[in-house]
């Protein structure tokens, strides 16, 4: 089947088949000032000098909000530069023309690696060897729907840059990814040295969509799923559609292979809903769908699995567009995916994405964004995975106040459409250079409720958060009247020069 992705066909992978990656360590450091930079450093030498006429950023990361960031035709690229074809009215291409102090002379490239890839380039930890040695954000992208590699690929900076200006993350910062930012940021050969700690702020909603392709449903019929069935094809308990009620065909659950922001999202639902359901083991709250080993190892997956449960019913692909391309080319396929993937996708004939209790994730998305509400977080972390579990928040360690997230808890059931993620953005606090303000401002494109920045005419990618109002996008902003005052104060103080 040709593809809307232009791409040759997805590597779908048993779920055994697949090693799980390492999870960064590192030891504390020592002496940190009260905003992260280091004391006598000289911060020209790692400020980014921008050639051309204007700032170039190099970004990466999360793929379920990345058609919001830089449109469907972008977005289905390995990755492309904004602004360009199709890109004025999105996230990254409104702020470039009309939120940047440079009005129109930005670029920002983006480049698709998963939200826990993201964080490495970020974080120091995907350093090249070699011949590639010290290199990080200059490494080329993956190409998409394949796996990014640690010191093999980057965020598409080319020569000079070895840093990230910024990426993005479905999974809010984890206690190690945290300790190996705070600690590479300290070693000399890291090239993200003097760059301080990191400043993460809640940016963007969007609804993780159940992705099929039955050509006996067509178009007269549309899957709806009972929060049981969902429960029960997440956990590899069905192996064909007539357990569902339909004409029998083989059925195969795809999850991701990458550290997934996603994964974390959808993971995030289950273990809140599925508990009287997959007995006696319930899902765990993760980025890796697929760390399952019997009795050891921490994942999503109930472990051990629990009777009636089968990892031959599970498959595994890279990125939302990879999950999505193995669901298009092979039918009796279903999964999760970013909904705006879906929605791009769906022919009216064998493709479509399910509603879950009736709830649409396009349709219903602004309800559920306008629901979540409560303090963020501040100055914590996610604790290391906990098998059949959600594990606990821990303090940072060195403190570090400019480290927000909402907490999964306020979004896990939603009313509305119930599987959504909210999409996070991190920042260096030092050595941003005369672009601090630029990044300042586009931390805040979203929460901004005078002016609106979200409407006709202007980010039509996005729709805004409300009880009342119909989603088209996937995409929605967080509640504005209670977000956006922290929001815009954490920018302004904690991305820094």
């Amino acid at each position: 089947m040709s593809t809307s992705f232009g791409r040759t066909t997805a590597k779908v992978l048993p779920i055994l088949a697949v090693a799980a990656l390492g999870a960064a360590t590192a030891s504390q450091a020592n002496t940190i000032s009260r905003n992260g930079t280091l004391p006598g450093h000289k911060a020209e030498s790692h400020v980014k000098h921008n050639a051309g006429p204007g700032p170039a950023y190099y970004a990466g990361g999360a793929t379920l909000p990345a058609i919001a960031y830089v449109g469907q035709q972008a977005a289905t690229a390995t990755f492309d530069t904004v602004p360009g074809v199709g890109t004025s009215s999105t996230v990254f291409g409104y702020f470039i023309s009309n939120v940047s102090a440079n009005r129109g002379n930005d670029t920002i490239t983006y480049c698709q690696t998963g939200s826990g890839f993201g964080k490495k380039v970020m974080d120091g930890v995907n350093v090249g060897t070699g011949s590639l040695a010290g290199e990080d954000a200059q490494l080329p992208c993956a190409t998409l729907g394949n796996s990014p590699v640690t010191g093999v690929n980057g965020f598409g900076a080319g020569g000079g840059q070895p840093f990230g200006d910024f990426s993005g993350s479905d999974a809010p910062l984890s206690s190690s990814e945290y300790t190996a930012w705070s600690t590479n940021y300290l070693s000399p050969s890291s090239p993200i040295y003097g760059h301080g700690l990191p400043t993460q702020i809640p940016f963007v909603v969007g609804s993780v969509a159940i992705f099929y392709n039955n050509p006996d449903l067509g178009s007269s019929v549309r899957l709806n799923l009972t929060a049981a069935q969902l429960c029960k094809l997440a956990g590899g308990y069905i192996s064909n559609w007539s357990q569902l009620g339909y004409p029998s065909r083989p059925l195969v659950f795809v999850g991701r292979k990458d550290g997934s922001g996603t994964t974390f999202s959808i993971s995030n639902h289950l273990n809140a809903t599925c508990a009287s359901t997959v007995k006696p083991n319930n899902f765990s709250v993760s980025q890796q769908y697929y760390e399952y080993s019997p009795n050891s190892g921490t994942g999503v997956l109930p472990n051990p699995l629990n009777p009636g449960e089968n990892l031959a019913n599970i498959a595994i692909a890279s990125g939302n567009p990879g999950v999505a391309l193995a669901i298009e080319n092979n039918p009796g396929y279903i999964g999760y995916v970013e909904a705006a993937n879906a929605l791009s996708l769906i022919n009216g004939a064998n493709l479509n994405y399910a509603e879950i209790n009736g709830k649409d994730p396009i349709a219903d998305l602004p309800k559920s964004a306008g629901a979540i509400t409560g303090a963020l977080i501040q100055g914590q972390a996610i604790g290391s995975d906990v098998q059949n579990g959600r594990a606990p928040f821990v303090t940072l360690s060195p403190a570090d106040n400019c480290v927000y997230f909402v907490s999964p808890l306020k979004y896990s059931r939603p009313p509305g459409y119930p599987i959504i993620g909210v999409s996070n953005l991190e920042f260096s606090q030092a050595l941003n250079g005369a672009n601090a303000a630029d990044l300042q401002a586009l931390a805040t494109t979203l929460i901004n409720k005078t002016p609106e920045n979200v409407g006709p005419g202007k980010i039509t990618s996005v729709d805004l958060y409300g009880k009342s109002s119909v989603g088209t996008t996937g995409f929605s902003t967080l509640n504005q009247a209670t977000y956006q005052k922290v929001i815009k104060a954490a920018a302004s103080s904690c991305i820094g020069a």
